[in-house]
């Protein structure tokens, strides 16, 4: 998925890892959880810029690169919920 050179498939895990502790994010395992909780509280404060744009620089990518390689797992519960309503009053 990376452009930048000096990031290969194998390392690139670790370097996002990396790069989410540069900017004081770890990102928890309730991620996707429409609720904000203890874990996914920062998440909920966070300006999407502000954690998006360093990737995107870090790795070379812009945010439709990282929209088209998402799995229908990775999609949080209110966009699925906000997907559903559009198609629903589309209907």
């Amino acid at each position: 998925m990376s452009k930048n050179p000096d990031i290969d498939e194998e390392n690139a895990s670790e370097h996002f890892d990396n790069l989410l502790r540069l900017i004081g994010l770890v990102y928890p395992v309730d991620y996707k959880v429409s609720e904000k909780s203890l874990s996914n509280g920062r998440l909920f404060g966070s300006d999407a810029k502000e954690i998006l744009y360093p990737i995107c620089d870090h790795f070379g990518i812009n945010k439709y690169e990282i929209a088209k390689e998402m799995h229908a797992d990775e999609i949080y519960d209110d966009v699925r919920t906000l997907i559903d309503e559009i198609i629903a009053m589309c209907a």
